[in-house]
């Protein structure tokens, strides 16, 4: 395996081992599932990934399987990486699965160079009060759409968001952005078992 091929391979599970912190997970033979009835309506949440099945018996047996997995969602969403069948992207292409905004994910190798502006702290979010201003900033996020094509979530898709975050919390570090003492944004950072860190959920104020 090439380095870049690893470093993808190692990105995909990075990402992978963060969406199933706090999630039920099921391991089907030809594919992961993550779900959480409490939050049906959070995407992030509720979805399928590592997605081996490329026969066509295999692919549909592994749909009807997830047709019974998420019963209570009302719908299946499949996370489609490079290393995912060719056969399978073509099968729920042709069934008329919506495909949503990419995730791009990129791999830093080496120092990075930081330059905050004058004023700028970061604090942990540790206790209720910072759970409290991280929702309002979540949900600014989801007011201003730019993760939605313009769309602008419900609050309770916010609601579930935020908790799902509150169930990650330990594994995974949120963080509070301040200038002077003005809160401005928020991210989390996440140390991954294939020594693979991850940085994710970033998000600023436009203000």
């Amino acid at each position: 395996m090439s380095n870049p091929e690893s470093k993808a391979v190692r990105a995909c599970e990075a990402y992978n081992f963060r969406a199933m912190i706090g999630t039920d997970v099921i391991h089907g033979d030809d594919y992961l599932a993550l779900r959480d009835n409490d939050w049906p309506n959070v995407w992030d949440l509720n979805f399928a990934a590592n997605v081996t099945a490329s026969s066509e018996a295999k692919i549909n047996a592994m749909l009807g399987a997830l047709a019974e997995t998420y019963i209570v969602q009302g719908y299946c969403r499949f996370l489609v990486t490079p290393f995912t069948p060719p056969s399978f992207v073509a099968h729920i292409a042709i069934e008329d699965y919506q495909e949503h905004m990419p995730i791009v994910q990129m791999v830093l190798s080496g120092g990075l160079k930081i330059e905050r502006s004058a004023g700028f702290r970061m604090t942990k979010v540790v206790s209720d009060d910072d759970w409290d201003d991280l929702f309002r900033l979540v949900r600014a996020d989801h007011l201003e759409g730019a993760r939605t094509q313009g769309g602008k979530l419900d609050v309770s898709v916010t609601y579930g968001i935020v908790e799902g975050y509150r169930r990650k919390s330990g594994p995974c570090q949120f963080f509070l952005a301040f200038i002077d003492d003005a809160l401005c944004g928020y991210g989390s950072a996440t140390t991954c078992p294939n020594g693979m860190g991850m940085i994710e959920d970033l998000f600023t104020l436009p203000h």
